[in-house]
C-alpha cells in the first residue's frame, strides 16, 4: 500500500511539472504567434506608408501643374465669364 501511495504521489508530481511545461510552452507559442502577427503588421503599415508618400509626391507634382495653369489663366478669367454669360440661353 506504502508503494502505490508512493507511486502515486510521484506521478502526481511529474503530472504537475508536465502541465506547468505545457503552460510555459503555450505561452511562448502565443508569443511567438504575437511577434509574428506585430511583424507582418508592421510591415503592412510600412508598406502603405511608402505608397501613401508616392502618392503624394504624384498629387504634389499635380497640384503644382493646376496652380501653375490656373495662375496663367486668371487674366483671361473676366473675358471668359463675359462669353460665359453670353452663351447661356435666358
Amino acid at each position: 500500500m506504502r508503494a502505490a501511495l508512493d507511486r502515486s504521489s510521484t506521478l502526481k508530481a511529474a503530472l504537475t511539472e508536465v502541465d506547468q511545461r505545457l503552460e510555459a510552452l503555450e505561452r511562448t507559442k502565443a508569443e511567438i504567434a504575437d511577434t509574428k502577427l506585430r511583424a507582418q503588421t508592421a510591415a503592412e503599415i510600412a508598406l502603405v506608408v511608402r505608397k501613401m508618400i508616392e502618392a503624394s509626391v504624384e498629387f504634389d507634382a499635380a497640384a503644382r501643374r493646376l496652380s501653375e495653369y490656373t495662375t496663367r489663366a486668371v487674366p483671361w478669367l473676366w473675358e471668359v465669364r463675359g462669353l460665359d454669360d453670353a452663351a447661356r440661353p435666358r
